[in-house]
């Protein structure tokens, strides 16, 4: 409910008159009155009624009560809707009133009441009413309705209802309900004015059902709702300022994102293309400074455009079924090297009950992880950084995830915890100072957790460490296909196998000894070397054994000499934080069958397991969890592509070609979209690296012209490279008939990947296809 209006008289007076009246009536029923004056009101109203209703046959009775029936009616009719109550409410209030005034006039004109005695109830009331008789015509109007319309009282009893609220659809919109139901409320009409104007009303009316000498068979009550429709008119004005606004900044923001990374992919991208070449000490130290400042920059660009598109509503997520775990360790993936260099243990844990598959936006997700996973590597030097993940409630199809990502860092003082989830805000202004940032990555995650369905929240001890966890709203997806598969019968073979888990770090411990389990297998674990080799001496068998490499006292590769010396050795896997420990510890192959990058990914783990038991194992399984980060110098003898790079800038020209020659590719050029037709009409290409913003004819119009002219055994894969990289660019390019779409700058692993993941496909499709 809105305010109470604030009106001569008063709501107090009014309510009690009423209250007074019923109970001298002995017409007030034994019950709790509402609290609500609103509701008290109609409550009172429903009371009378009924009153009436009992006490009919005792006319002298009605008769002397005649006066208070009067003054109640008419301090109700007085009440002033004032501007503090809320459109809504002033409907209700209004329609509780009318009902009211037709209720006691039919009970009025039922007993012997004169017609100026109801002339009298009539003329005190505030709002215009008509009454008519069965041929609608005006035969009673107060001066409030003779103001309203600028008619006198005698020019209107010459009018009929239909002829004063003209309406297209007056017999649909009005009649057609009242002879249904016997009344309408708050029915939006039009006033025809003896001045010209047409004023919108809402009309309510009632039909009396007992007619007094066949004189009056309807009552209506009249709104003038001017200054309501003012209102909703200043509102829909605002919300169309408000999404051109919107879109104005959309659009100024889609071109910002394409100026900066135009030049921002020229940096890198030569950057990346110098680092490739012979470098002394001092030149190498040089370029990476300009590589980790352009990154730096394109991070804060990002930042800023992250929350401009979600302050302006323009970001939307995405629904897909997709692989939580691998989602996980993705991001991971992506800060392991800088762990690494700190001496940090990367770690991560899903309890089982978390599904594999959700449906969600993964880049969001990973998006969320990876701000908080930055975060946490700034501000811890030693110790670890766990990412922990929890199913905290279940619907009929709906689940609701926890994710937790918790460090050994500096902690944070209870007293700013509050600033950090605001805009441009850092705990306070050395932290910006020592540890970078925009401080809108926090700003970015609450918005994004909320849109997800969840929220995001701190719990921090200054000296000991912090623990940041956001929640999400997902459903439970369908499976998707996985970069390494596990036969579910190999699993078999895992069952009842005794495993040995050596690893300084307790937590990462408890994490493999928990997915052992969950594989069925009987997990042993020890702290350090000497107690490993104690376990043995004491008679322990095992039939694998999972080893980190840094421990101290005894590392990982002393432990395992030391086990391969055993009398009751057995096979090893190294756990490690080196790139590609096999390649560099070289006594280490002869040590262990297999090697695993921290932070150890399930999938893997599993599979390298699976393959160590396996009776026709290999001897040593690759380094790290993935593929390595490597250029393909061979892909283009692998994948014989003939390709087509469409950019009118000539430094990323070079660049893109450039990184192409580095796998083996002489691509053609084609500075705008007419020249990329003619280039088709001249030859087929396998696949067109194209730019969306270009001179003459865009990307898009070109992709569109490929799609609807070519036949289609000559219709290439159409990759977009754009500068925009804002919500809905992706959306807009699948549109207009490309296959795929990469972010400039991209990386030279990105344009691999996209080759790696559309070259064979075009290659069994046929010669540009």
């Amino acid at each position: 409910m809105g305010k109470i209006p604030a009106g001569k008289p008063g709501w107090d007076l009014i309510l009690n008159k009423c209250e007074q009246l019923l109970l001298r009536c002995g017409g007030l029923p034994a019950q709790p009155l509402p609290q609500n004056p609103l509701d008290r009101l109609a409550f009172f109203l429903e009371a009378l009624e009924g009153y009436f209703e009992q006490c009919k046959a005792q006319k002298d009775y009605i008769d002397q009560r005649l006066n208070e029936v009067l003054e109640v009616v008419g301090a109700i009719s007085m009440l002033d809707f004032n501007q503090q109550v809320r459109v809504s409410d002033k409907g209700d209030m209004f329609d509780a009133v009318a009902m009211g005034i037709n209720m006691l006039c039919e009970e009025l004109l039922a007993s012997t009441v004169s017609k100026d005695a109801l002339h009298g109830i009539i003329d005190s009331m505030i709002d215009p009413v008509l009454v008519m008789n069965a041929q609608y015509q005006i035969v009673m109007a107060n001066p409030a309705a003779a103001q309203l319309s600028h008619y006198t009282g005698e020019q209107l009893l010459q009018l009929s209802w239909g002829s004063l609220l003209a309406e297209d659809h007056f017999e649909e919109k009005v009649l057609q309900p009242l002879r249904a139901h016997g009344r309408i409320s708050n029915v939006e009409s039009w006033l025809h004015t003896n001045a010209g104007e047409r004023i919108p009303v809402a009309v309510s009316a009632s039909t009396i059902s007992k007619e007094t000498a066949g004189l009056y068979t309807l009552v209506c009550v009249l709104k003038d709702i001017r200054e309501q429709k003012q209102h909703e008119a200043k509102l829909r004005k605002a919300k169309e300022a408000a999404e051109a606004g919107a879109r104005a900044k959309s659009e100024f923001l889609a071109t910002m994102s394409h100026e900066i990374r135009t030049p921002m992919n020229g940096i890198i991208g030569m950057t990346d293309l110098l680092l490739q070449t012979s470098l002394d000490e001092e030149q190498q130290e040089f370029v990476d400074i300009i590589r980790i400042s352009g990154e730096s920059l394109l991070n804060i660009i990002n930042d800023i455009l992250d929350f401009s598109k979600i302050e302006s509503g323009s970001i939307e997520l995405e629904a897909q079924d997709f692989h939580l775990p691998t989602c996980i360790e993705e991001s991971l993936d992506l800060l392991a090297p800088k762990a690494h260099e700190k001496g940090l243990e990367l770690l991560y844990e899903l309890e089982n009950d978390v599904p594999a598959f959700i449906v969600g936006d993964e880049t969001r997700i990973r998006q969320i992880l990876i701000n908080l996973l930055g975060n946490a590597l700034k501000f811890t030097s030693e110790g670890e950084i766990l990412v922990r993940v929890r199913k905290i409630a279940e619907g009929t199809d709906r689940v609701k995830l926890q994710f937790t990502v918790q460090d050994t860092g500096i902690g944070i003082p209870p007293d700013r915890l509050h600033r950090l989830f605001k805009a441009f805000s850092q705990v306070d202004a050395s932290t910006t100072r020592k540890y970078g940032g925009t401080g809108l990555g926090l700003a970015i995650c609450k918005r994004l957790s909320e849109l997800m369905g969840g929220k995001i929240w701190v719990e921090s001890e200054v000296g000991k460490g912090s623990a940041f966890h956001f929640s999400i709203q997902t459903r439970i997806g369908d499976p998707v296909p996985l970069p390494i598969q596990v036969d579910a019968r190999a699993l078999e073979m895992l069952k009842g196998k005794r495993v040995l888990i050596v690893d300084d770090n307790r937590t990462n411990r408890r994490i493999l000894q928990r997915q052992c389990e969950h594989w069925h297998m009987q997990p042993v674990t020890a702290e350090g070397g000497r107690q490993a080799l104690a376990l043995l001496d004491q008679g322990k068998q095992f039939d694998i054994g999972i080893l980190d490499y840094h421990m101290p006292e005894m590392d990982g590769m002393e432990l395992g000499r030391a086990i391969r010396q055993h009398p009751s050795a057995f096979p090893l896997i190294m756990l490690s934080s080196i790139y590609r420990p096999e390649e560099q510890l070289e006594e280490s192959r002869n040590i262990f069958e297999a090697f695993v990058m921290k932070p150890a990914k399930q999938t893997y783990l599993l599979n390298v397991l699976v393959n160590t038991l396996s009776p026709r194992r290999p001897r040593v399984v690759p380094g790290r969890n993935q593929k390595a980060p490597r250029l393909d110098a061979l892909l283009g003898q692998r994948l014989p592509l003939r390709i087509l790079v469409a950019e009118d800038n000539p430094i990323n020209q070079k660049i893109t070609r450039k990184v192409l020659a580095q796998f083996g590719y002489e691509a053609d050029l084609a500075e705008n979209g007419l020249q990329v037709l003619q280039r088709l009409q001249q030859q087929p290409y396998h696949l067109i690296l194209m730019d969306v913003q270009m001179p003459e004819m865009d990307g898009l119009e070109a992709s569109r012209q490929i799609r609807a002219s070519f036949p289609p055994h000559l219709q290439p894969c159409i990759i977009a490279m754009t500068a925009n990289a804002m919500q809905g660019d992706r959306e807009i390019c699948l549109q207009a008939g490309m296959d795929d779409y990469i972010s400039k700058p991209a990386k030279p692993l990105a344009i691999q990947h996209i080759l790696e993941k559309w070259g064979q496909k075009v290659l069994e499709r046929g010669m540009g296809s």
